[in-house]
């Protein structure tokens, strides 16, 4: 996957090349204020997949001379495997190369036997007034150290190892939480959701809403849930959305979802028998479940009246812009 995010942080797709959440780090090189940004993220396939991703984005010089990024992603899986694989081999090697060495060890000292054989000592019994010299010897013992130092020591046996910050994963860090437009961020996905759907009518009615939250999480789940409805919509269909007092409202007219389908919905990786010749991961909604309930919110799936499903997200927060 591959895409352009120019230094406001707003991204520029490639045709069928799918689309990348652009996060703080991507708009930082973006800006100049980085020379590069490696993270991992989510992306969605251009066939409408979600995918876990490993993002490298590399500033670039567009034609007018202003700045922007590239930013390439490749899924996972593909990142993992390969290494997984070399872990194993390097494994094998290591465990070879030990081998090797105690064989070479062993031989060594066959032969140093071999050629030196050991020494008798030049006299079996001392004189027993040397061996009393040794047992009237007092013990030496090593000097004692100060109480600072030994509690020092004893703290520092019983100090749990730190795990360096470069090798934590990117979700032990915590979501960033922050005051987030969420009026901007529908509008950003009703966009999308009209160039992925040619053929649909994507209405809008939003009205200014900010919560706090993590603004990366917060795109993802309302791009989910509109990239949701476009999927399902039949073609020449209409999806509408609806942003009103901290409620967004997502209703398409598609074949809707089984009352024994609906406890299930926002399991990870769980798909509707029906849906499961269809494009995607199962991970779609138990993202939009994961980002709401991080910033306080709740989300659910309903019948619409007349055929369809509603999807419904609450989220608390205020009209009032931060200051």
């Amino acid at each position: 996957m591959m895409q352009v995010v120019d230094a406001r942080g707003e991204r520029c797709t490639v045709p069928g090349a799918g689309a990348l959440q652009v996060t703080d780090a991507d708009a930082a090189v973006a800006r100049g204020d980085s020379p590069r940004a490696l993270h991992d993220g989510t992306g969605t396939t251009a066939d409408g997949a979600a995918v876990d991703v490993r993002v490298l984005t590399r500033p670039v010089r567009t034609v007018d001379g202003t700045t922007a990024a590239l930013s390439f992603a490749l899924p996972l899986d593909d990142v993992q495997d390969p290494l997984d694989g070399l872990a194993q081999l390097l494994a094998a090697v290591t465990a070879l190369g030990v081998l090797a060495s105690a064989g070479a060890g062993l031989n060594r000292r066959r032969r140093t036997r071999t050629a030196h054989p050991p020494r008798q000592p030049a006299h079996q019994h001392r004189p027993a007034a040397a061996r009393r010299r040794r047992r009237t010897r007092p013990a030496r013992h090593p000097p004692p150290r100060p109480a600072d130092q030994r509690q020092g020591a004893a703290a520092g046996t019983a100090r749990p190892r730190r795990r360096p910050a470069e090798l934590a994963r990117p979700d032990e860090t915590g979501p960033v939480r922050e005051t987030v437009a969420l009026h901007d961020v529908v509008a950003r996905a009703v966009q999308r959701a009209r160039l992925r759907g040619p053929g649909l009518t994507v209405r809008d009615d939003t009205r200014p809403w900010y919560v706090p939250g993590d603004p990366a999480s917060l795109e993802r789940a309302v791009v989910n849930l509109l990239d949701n409805a476009v999927k399902f919509s039949p073609p020449g269909g209409a999806v509408d959305v609806r942003l009103a007092d901290g409620e967004l409202t997502v209703r398409d007219h598609g074949p809707g979802i089984p009352p024994d389908d609906l406890p299930h919905v926002f399991e990870r990786f769980w798909r509707s028998p029906s849906a499961r010749s269809l494009p995607g991961s199962g991970l779609g909604l138990s993202i939009v479940a994961r980002s709401v309930a991080e910033s306080g919110g709740t989300v659910a799936l309903e019948p619409a009246d007349g055929g369809g499903t509603l999807a419904r997200v609450r989220l608390p927060g205020t009209t009032d812009p931060p200051p």
